[in-house]
């Protein structure tokens, strides 16, 4: 089977994976709205929120070190098992530390007791996260796949048994941790470079390790400082909307805005499983000095972002009303708020591609510029509008950085690899989401239904301006090319 055949059978995988455990995880997230209320989601959605953001600085870029280097490796199992060993150390302190700071916070008792608990759940996820790089390095997605289906079922189940015995909030965040924990298990116990550790193994590659850390800090001190400020942008409007807001209403405000939030979470999910299996082989063009191939393999990712991301946001806009109705009855305003980020979820889709290949470009460094001045601007748009604006101002500040940092960075790739993208298929996809997107506005059915006519719609609509070639078609469904 060849490479092309293996990455699209390998992202298919990932695909219908994604979308069963995303399936899955929009219905936890509709018990979790109706149970516990605004108020109390606000405070599921803050502890998560607070979390994530200190766990970029653990991830220090190991994800993309792995996904870009790993096969370049002479000792692929002690090279491999080093950087696992690294990320749990810098999580382990990490996690103490946000554990320490949260109690000098503003936060109440109940908030604070559930970021200490999921903790536990963000350590086994930035554990996750690095096997997830080896599994898709190694075109074996199957394995990592099985392992997220089998937590999110676990979580499901642990939410029914949760809400049919009215136990505690904190039983919810231990649901959490628990269901991490078995997915971390299953993949733990299909990759020999991980089981292979042990105390005498930590010996033995020690000075190695050592080594091999201060050469991989020399190279991914751009990519992890860059994640922090990613991290500023995306993740602090939320955090910001827990600490800014009167505290009367501060979670009740986050519960509304992560109601919808949760939906942008769920799709910007999926863009990273294309990417990831994609990025390796524009990293052998890149490495092979063969233009031709990186620039035609650019080319089909974007087209491919293009084909799917713009119908979702236009049906994501559309048909918010009827999701939020499913997901968060009753929380004011949600469905707004979610037309809005829906514009920010295209922005970010369109975003991984370049971003992703200024990695492979290695030039990590020329990019912290755009991220910190993105990072700054947000922080003074978040503290100046937030507390007057509440989460009007998160959402909107939201799209605007999210375009800016896709502006510079697309500008960045263009200027390095000397090629401007045709945009051909990207204003046909256009075009076929708006007609579809009007189609749907008049329809008043069932939103599932809504759904498969809508993408019934698309195809029709991009069969008709010719914007469905037999290439695509190709890439995405032959098993031999």
């Amino acid at each position: 089977m060849k490479l092309a055949s293996k990455i699209a059978g390998n992202t298919f995988i990932q695909v219908i994976a994604r979308i069963i455990s995303g399936g899955i995880g929009v219905v936890i997230v509709g018990i979790l709205t109706r149970y516990l209320g605004s108020e109390q989601f606000g405070y599921y959605t803050t502890i998560f929120a607070y979390l994530f953001f200190f766990a970029s600085f653990a991830d220090l870029g190991l994800y993309l070190i792995i996904v870009s280097d790993l096969n370049k490796q002479e000792k692929r199992s002690d090279f491999f098992a080093s950087l696992f060993l690294l990320r749990i150390l810098t999580a382990l302190g990490i996690l103490l530390f946000a554990n320490f700071l949260a109690y000098l916070l503003p936060y109440n008792q109940e908030i604070k007791y559930g970021i200490k608990i999921a903790s536990i759940a963000t350590f086994f996820s930035l554990l996750i996260q690095v096997q997830s790089a080896y599994f898709q390095v190694n075109l074996k997605t199957k394995i990592i796949s099985i392992a997220e289906v089998a937590g999110k079922v676990l979580l499901l189940l642990f939410t029914f048994l949760i809400v049919y015995n009215r136990l505690g909030f904190s039983y919810v965040i231990w649901s959490v941790s628990v269901a991490l924990f078995i997915q971390f298990i299953i993949s733990y116990l299909n990759i020999s470079e991980i089981r292979r550790i042990s105390v005498d193994y930590i010996k033995k590659i020690w000075i190695y390790s050592l080594s091999l850390w201060r050469k991989i800090f020399d190279k991914v001190w751009p990519i992890a400082l860059s994640q922090i400020f990613v991290l500023i942008y995306f993740k602090m409007d939320t955090i910001f909307l827990s600490l800014l807001r009167p505290q009367d209403v501060a979670q009740q405000e986050v519960g509304i805005y992560g109601a919808a939030y949760k939906v942008l979470e769920v799709l910007i999910a999926f863009v990273p499983l294309f990417m990831g299996v994609s990025i390796p082989v524009l990293s052998r063009f890149w490495k092979e000095k063969d233009m031709s191939g990186f620039q035609n393999m650019y080319q089909r990712i974007f087209d491919s972002l293009s084909f799917v991301t713009l119908p979702m946001v236009a049906g994501g806009m559309v048909l918010a009303g009827d999701i939020i109705s499913l997901l968060a009855p009753g929380f004011t305003d949600s469905d707004k708020i979610l037309m809005i980020l829906m514009l920010a979820t295209g922005v970010i889709f369109f975003t991984h591609l370049p971003t992703y290949t200024i990695i492979v470009l290695d030039r990590q460094k020329d990019m912290l510029k755009i991220y910190s001045l993105a990072a700054a601007l947000a922080l003074i748009l978040y503290i100046s509008l937030i507390p007057f604006y509440s989460y009007w101002a998160a959402a909107w500040i939201t799209v605007l950085v999210e375009s800016i940092v896709f502006v510079f960075t697309y500008k960045k790739v263009t200027q390095d690899i000397m090629y401007h993208l045709k945009m051909n298929i990207f204003w046909k996809a256009l075009v076929s989401s708006m007609f579809m997107g009007i189609s749907l506005y008049f329809l008043r059915l069932n939103v599932f239904i809504e759904i498969v006519l809508g993408s019934i719609f698309y195809f029709i609509f991009m069969y008709a301006v010719k914007g469905i070639s037999q290439d695509m078609i190709m890439i995405l469904f032959r098993r031999k090319l």
